[in-house]
């Protein structure tokens, strides 16, 4: 999502009195949180128990045609919770067969469901988790919270 659409976005929530807390993942951040997701998946290839988790698995091709024979990998996530999707830049980054979301806005909720994520809730604190299974729970937590 590029600059105006933020911003955009932000007067959107600020006009429904919605601005609860919009502080969107960078493509930075996003990038670290793959690559370390990567690295873990690599290490601990042998000894991951998929099971009522989920699953992950990082698919690898080579693209003789273009990139010479370059490997290229690919994160794949079973199902992937992001609480606090915003806008679903999170969801949008990462490849998953089942993408879920929590969002107390309703603007951002009804652009999250136009684009096929399942919301469980829309208030975190009244969502139970205890018993929900998901590959990949991501969170950007609203910062007022987080001295609580």
């Amino acid at each position: 999502m590029n600059e105006y659409a933020t911003s955009q976005k932000v007067k959107a929530l600020k006009t429904y009195d919605e601005d609860f807390e919009f502080y969107p993942t960078t493509a930075e951040i996003m990038e670290a949180m793959k690559n370390d997701l990567m690295k873990y998946l690599r290490s601990h290839a042998n000894d991951y128990d998929s099971g009522k988790r989920g699953t992950f698995e990082i698919q690898t091709s080579y693209d003789r045609a273009f990139n010479k024979g370059k490997k290229t990998e690919t994160l794949r996530i079973g199902s992937f919770l992001d609480i606090g999707s915003g806008d679903g830049r999170v969801l949008d980054m990462f490849e998953a067969d089942k993408k879920y979301g929590i969002e107390i806005a309703r603007a951002q909720a009804d652009d999250l469901i136009r684009k096929g994520v399942f919301l469980i809730g829309r208030d975190f604190w009244d969502v139970t988790l205890i018993d929900q299974h998901y590959s990949l729970v991501y969170s950007n937590p609203p910062f007022s919270q987080f001295e609580t």
